[in-house]
This record gives structure tokens, C-alpha cells and sequence, in this order.
């Protein structure tokens, strides 16, 4: 698989307005101090590799039968979020939750409209 850079990421992150909103909402969580436009790319950025780990390791949450899938994700992604985040300026636990509201907000899609578009994301990111 090849990485997805932070530029194609924001790129592809624009051509779906509801991935774009919704991963908005979660960057919030990276930097609560700041709501600027550089500061949402920044954040966007820090959530590359949670997004890309979530298309390509866990898939998404309707796919799945919902117990399963919320064991899958935490056994996998609390691990994870360690070993990615250790080197970098993010703090892991800020990343976490975003991450975890992440997974909520996409749990608790029920708009098929939404649905569809993390589809597109997804595969355009594996």
C-alpha cells in the first residue's frame, strides 16, 4: 500500500464534503486552542495516519456487526496510536480521542448520503 502525503489527503478530504465536515468535528479534538484555517490543515495532517489505519486496518463501522467491530477497533487501535504517535509533536492522547470521536461519529452514521461518501474516501485512500 502506498502512503497517502498530507497533500493528497487534504485534496481528497475536499472532494467529500461529508468526510470533510465530519473530520473537521474530530480535529477540534487535536487542537483545542486554536480554530484557524492552518490550524484545521495541521490538524487534518495529524489525523492522516488515523484515518488511513481506520480504511485499511479496522473498515468501517456499518460493514461490520457493531460488537465486533468496536473490540476490533480498541484492541487495534490503542496499541497503534502508541507506536505512530511516539515520535511525533502530537500529544497520543489528544490523537486518541479524536480518534475515538472519530469512531463514534461514524458508528453513529446513519445517513446513507454520509455512508457513501466515507465508501469513496476509503477506497480512494486503501
Amino acid at each position: 500500500m502506498d502512503p497517502v502525503s498530507p497533500a493528497e489527503f487534504s485534496n481528497l478530504v475536499s472532494q467529500e464534503p461529508e468526510v470533510e465536515a465530519t473530520l473537521l468535528k474530530v480535529a477540534s479534538k487535536v487542537d483545542r486552542n486554536s480554530y484557524s484555517t492552518i490550524s484545521e490543515v495541521i490538524a487534518l495532517s495529524a489525523l492522516l495516519p488515523v484515518v488511513v489505519f481506520l480504511v485499511r486496518e479496522v473498515g468501517m463501522p456499518w460493514l461490520y456487526e457493531g460488537k465486533r467491530y468496536s473490540e476490533l477497533w480498541r484492541a487495534k487501535f490503542h496499541e497503534w496510536i502508541d507506536n505512530q504517535y511516539e515520535k511525533e509533536a502530537f500529544d497520543p492522547d489528544l490523537i486518541e480521542a479524536a480518534g475515538a470521536e472519530l469512531i463514534e461519529k461514524l458508528e453513529n452514521t446513519n445517513s446513507s448520503t454520509t455512508r457513501e461518501a466515507w465508501e469513496r474516501f476509503a477506497e480512494k485512500i486503501k
